[in-house]
């Protein structure tokens, strides 16, 4: 692995939630000691350069997440299946990190089916 950490924390915001704000402060932490350190979070708060929206709305893939949203629902499996997560591979910071971390991953956002092909490669840490 590479020994220059760069790491990606994927959030359900950068600052509303207890989660979130331990989320900003690692992230924080780590950009202070010299570590790369970015945030993809489907609700953007701060105003933090290295802290990019995950806008799904331009996906097709949405249209598959609001079908498995409905159905997984039901069967009470939720956070199962949104194939919009597996787009998150596709961004360029995803790309170039060798760790992600994962916080608050609820929200209708994120499917944790997507975490073999984010793992590829790369380091999850879920907090």
């Amino acid at each position: 692995m590479d020994p220059v950490p760069r790491v990606v924390h994927i959030s359900n915001s950068d600052s509303s939630g207890g989660s979130a704000r331990s989320a900003y402060k690692i992230h924080d932490g780590l950009r202070a000691r010299g570590i790369e350190s970015r945030m993809l979070v489907r609700q953007r708060l701060t105003e933090d350069p290295d802290v990019d929206r995950i806008d799904h709305r331009k996906s097709l893939l949405r249209i598959g997440d609001a079908v498995g949203r409905h159905l997984v629902d039901r069967l009470d499996y939720q956070y199962l299946f949104y194939p919009s997560s597996f787009g998150l591979a596709r961004h360029p910071w995803v790309q170039a990190a060798n760790v992600l971390q994962l916080f608050n991953t609820h929200g209708g956002f994120f499917g944790h089916r997507a975490l073999p092909v984010l793992s590829r490669g790369r380091r999850i840490v879920w907090r």
